[in-house]
């Protein structure tokens, strides 16, 4: 049995899986120990981030933690979200992610850091591991 599983879902929280089933309502009724959303750190992630957590919110589902991630393009909100967003929403903004292929980014110390945090819970827990949506 596996310390931690990871799961990505494919789109944001409110892609649709059919006409009335969204990603939201898969990680509800999957209950992880946590669910980490991670959002492009661009204009407009502010409203992207509180949006979220708000809908999550209406369907049952607790955003965990956020994570930024490095847009394809920097714009002059770069790298100044993060704050905000966690002053706004009460979620802890954890880590930074650059922008590089997965394979890449399990090797970015904060990344692995979140990881075995989650793992150490979801092992004393007896928990069902990680989601991890993305915006964006």
């Amino acid at each position: 049995m596996a310390d931690l599983v990871i799961a990505e879902l494919a789109g944001g929280l409110w892609s649709p899986l059919g006409h009335t089933l969204f990603n939201a309502d898969v990680a509800r009724e999957l209950r992880p120990n946590a669910l980490l959303l991670v959002v492009s750190d661009r204009l407009g992630a502010i409203h992207d981030a509180v949006s979220a957590v708000i809908a999550a919110s209406s369907r049952g589902v607790s955003i965990s933690a956020i994570a930024m991630s490095a847009p394809a393009e920097i714009d002059s909100s770069t790298g100044s979200n993060g704050q905000e967003i966690a002053a706004l929403t009460g979620v802890p903004v954890v880590f930074e992610a650059p922008r590089t292929d997965f394979a890449q980014l399990g090797k970015c110390a904060d990344v692995r850091r979140f990881v075995a945090q989650y793992a150490g819970q979801a092992r004393d827990g007896g928990g069902k591991g990680l989601l991890h949506p993305i915006l964006g």
